[in-house]
């Protein structure tokens, strides 16, 4: 899911961290699509995942695709993930070095012995078992902090075990944004969004992150 955000509107989005993902228009739009690619990455033309996008630019369904030539890009994929394939990971990093001129802009990490997790150094269940009530994983490895990280340069201050959060989570109404019922878009009615201390002040400029998660990718 973020790569499909990322791709169609590239030009307001800087970079993406995918987890345990498939590649951009992988499921053709059906849900058996879905499941092979999830399943059988060996079938994935990523050639045409590269020409429906730039097709699709022409015609103005996704953002121009010089957008992401600059754009950073992380990937992971856990080699115990029984979800999703770990043979995606190196597809999505093809797709993205069509687009992206740098090499060094896209971060691969796919030597990790993790389930289909987002994982994490102090919370969550054992690394290499699916965690199916938040998918969240004790990996040793913050991969919240490593996306950002990347993205933002490398020069991010890494949270100690001490560290406390000092802004406000708040919850907002997320059918205000849809004509149908959100869940028609596999969607809760409810979306939270985190404002950090420093972004309370509404004097300063910001960026804004942006956390998705579906089960099916």
């Amino acid at each position: 899911m973020a790569s499909q955000l990322h791709v169609i509107y590239s030009s307001r989005i800087m970079g993406v961290g995918i987890v345990a993902g498939v590649p951009f228009a992988c499921s053709g739009g059906t849900l058996a699509g879905l499941a092979t690619c999830m399943k059988t990455p060996s079938l994935e033309s990523v050639y045409t995942f590269e020409a429906l996008v730039s097709s699709g630019a022409l015609f103005g369904n996704v953002d121009a695709t010089y957008h992401m030539r600059h754009d950073k890009v992380f990937i992971f994929n856990g080699i115990e993930d029984s979800v999703v394939h770990p043979g995606n990971g190196p597809n999505i990093a093809r797709f993205y070095e069509h687009f992206i001129h740098d090499s060094h802009n896209i971060k691969k990490v796919f030597n990790m012995h993790t389930e289909h997790c987002m994982p994490t150094d102090k919370i969550g269940g054992p690394c290499t078992v699916l965690s199916k009530t938040n998918f969240l994983n004790n990996c040793g490895y913050n991969g919240a902090f490593e996306i950002l990280n990347f993205i933002y340069g490398g020069h991010l201050r890494r949270p100690s075990q001490n560290t406390t959060a000092a802004g406000e989570l708040r919850k907002f109404d997320q059918a205000a944004f849809f004509a149908a019922p959100p869940i028609t878009y596999s969607l809760d009615n409810t979306g939270y969004i985190y404002i950090p201390s420093r972004c309370l002040d509404k004097s300063h400029s910001q960026l804004s992150y942006i956390t998705l998660h579906n089960y099916s990718t």
